[in-house]
C-alpha cells in the first residue's frame, strides 16, 4: 500500500483515469455507464532514435556498420547514423553478402529486446567472445537502457463510489459492455501498432524514480486487447473482451486504488512498403488513442419510463 500523502503526486508519464458514471440515455433497454480514459499519445521517433543510438554504442559493430550503410543509400552519410525515411528492401554490403533488411530489422528489435544487443556490444568494446555457452551470463550483467516503442501506460482508476452504491449486487452482476473501441486521431505513423493488451487491477506504489507502479502485477488480470492500429490511418480500433472481464473490472473499482494498464503485446514493429519499389518506410510518427468504453445496465422498458431523465438518482430506483 502505498503512502496517501503521495497520492496526488503522479508524475507526467502517468495517465490519471476519471471515470464519470451518469445517465447519458437510454437505448435498447439500457442505463449506459461510461467510462472515459484520457487521450494518450503514441511517439514512434524517440524510442527509434534510442534503438539507433543503442545499435551504434560501438560503431564498429556489426549492426552498425549496416545501420551506417542503410544511413547512406539516402546520398548522405551523417552522424549519428541513422535509417533513411525509405530504406531499400535489400542492403550489399559486401560483393558476396547482402542484408534482407527486414529480417535485419526484426532480428535487431529482438535482441534488443531481450538484452543480447547490448551484450554482444559490450562484449566488442571489451574484445571478448561470446558464444552460445556464455551469452547468457553476458546479457544478465548488462544494464538494458533503450525505450520501448510502447511504453506500458498505466492509469490509476477514480469513481464516484456513491454511483455504484446505488446498483445491488444483482444489478451489478448484470452489467454488460455496450461499446469498446480504441479512437485514433492525428495519426501520422508510418508503421502498424501491434494489438494493444488491456490488464486491471489494484495497489500502487511509488517506485524508486518517482513514479507510480502497480503493487503486484502478478495479481492483474487481462481483461480485452484491441485490433491493430493501421499505419497513417484515422479511425477506430475495435477491442475484444476476454470471458469474465466486467466482473474483473468491477472487481477492481470496489477495492482499494484499482488501476488499468495498457501494454503492447509484441514490442516489434514489421516496417511498411514505401512509395518507390523496393523500398521500406521507417517506424516513426505518431497518434492520438483514446479508449472508449461503455457499460449498460439492463433494464426493462417500463422501468425506463419510469426513471426518464433523473440521472444517476434515478438509479435508486431500480
Amino acid at each position: 500500500m502505498r503512502h496517501t500523502s503521495s497520492r496526488s503526486s503522479f508524475q507526467p508519464s502517468i495517465l490519471l483515469l476519471s471515470v464519470t458514471v451518469m445517465t447519458v440515455g437510454c437505448i435498447d433497454g439500457t442505463i449506459p455507464l461510461p467510462l472515459t480514459l484520457p487521450a494518450m499519445q503514441v511517439d514512434l521517433d524517440a524510442p527509434r532514435l534510442a534503438l539507433e543510438a543503442r545499435v551504434c554504442r560501438n560503431e564498429a559493430a556489426f549492426d552498425c556498420s549496416v545501420l551506417a550503410d542503410l544511413d547512406a543509400t539516402d546520398g548522405a552519410r551523417e552522424r549519428p547514423f541513422s535509417l533513411p525515411e525509405l530504406m531499400p528492401t535489400k542492403l550489399r554490403t559486401s560483393p558476396s553478402t547482402i542484408i534482407d533488411i527486414p529480417t535485419w530489422f526484426a532480428d535487431v528489435q529482438q535482441r534488443a529486446n531481450d538484452g543480447t544487443l547490448d551484450a554482444l556490444i559490450e562484449a566488442e568494446v571489451d574484445g571478448d567472445v561470446v558464444d552460445e555457452d556464455t551469452i547468457g551470463d553476458v546479457v544478465d550483467a548488462v544494464v538494458v537502457d533503450g525505450a520501448p516503442w510502447l511504453p506500458r501506460q498505466l492509469l490509476p482508476l477514480e469513481i464516484d463510489a456513491g454511483a455504484l452504491e446505488r446498483l445491488t449486487p444483482q444489478q451489478i452482476a448484470a452489467l454488460t459492455i455496450q461499446r469498446a473501441e480504441v479512437v485514433v486521431n492525428d495519426n501520422s505513423l508510418s508503421v502498424d501498432l501491434p494489438v494493444i493488451e488491456i490488464w486491471v487491477g489494484n495497489g500502487l506504489v511509488d517506485a524508486a524514480d518517482g513514479t507510480i507502479v502497480p503493487a503486484d502485477r502478478s495479481r492483474a488480470r487481462h481483461i480485452a486487447s484491441s485490433a491493430a492500429v493501421a499505419a497513417n490511418n484515422d479511425g477506430v480500433a475495435t477491442i475484444e473482451f476476454a470471458a469474465g472481464a466486467v466482473a474483473a473490472l468491477i472487481e477492481a473499482l470496489g477495492a482499494d486504488e484499482p488501476w488499468i494498464e495498457l501494454v503492447a503485446a509484441d514490442d516489434a514493429l514489421s516496417l511498411l512498403a514505401g512509395d518507390r519499389a523496393d523500398t521500406l518506410r521507417r517506424p516513426g510518427g505518431a497518434a492520438t488513442l483514446t479508449v472508449d468504453l461503455q457499460l449498460g445496465i439492463p433494464v426493462s422498458v417500463g422501468t425506463l419510463m419510469e426513471l426518464g431523465s433523473t440521472g444517476t438518482e434515478g438509479l435508486d430506483n431500480l
